[in-house]
């Protein structure tokens, strides 16, 4: 299974710089604190807000909830296709998906030309 490369989600507000991401420890930790991604169709405006504010883990940790929500508040195209990494078109909620599920794919999948791998049976 090759992993695939999904880019972040990069913009500017006021004047500071922000690049949104997942990685194995931030999933951990908002998994123990009782995320579950498949809440997404049940209970869509707590989830949608807390996968987009555990994005800001990875490298703007500190940044307050209240700031996270006035950020979602005024990014524009949330609903509109941007496009990705590979020329595709999507939303803002499918990258934040895509990037949700990024270190699960590393974590399960492999590099096939790898050749350091090791075997097992």
């Amino acid at each position: 299974m090759a992993v695939r490369n999904v880019n972040p989600i990069k913009f500017e507000y006021e004047g500071a710089a922000y690049e949104l991401y997942f990685t194995r420890a931030t999933i951990k930790r908002m998994e123990n604190d009782g995320f579950v991604l498949s809440n997404l169709k049940d209970k869509s405006m707590n989830t949608v807000l807390d996968l987009f504010a555990g994005a800001f883990q990875a490298r703007h940790k500190f940044t307050k909830r209240a700031e996270i929500e006035k950020i979602y508040d005024a990014l524009r195209k949330k609903n509109k296709n941007v496009k990705n990494g590979d020329g595709e078109d999507e939303t803002l909620i499918e990258r934040l998906i895509a990037l949700y599920n990024a270190p699960y794919e590393a974590l399960l999948g492999d590099d096939e030309d790898d050749e350091n791998l090791i075997e097992w049976s």
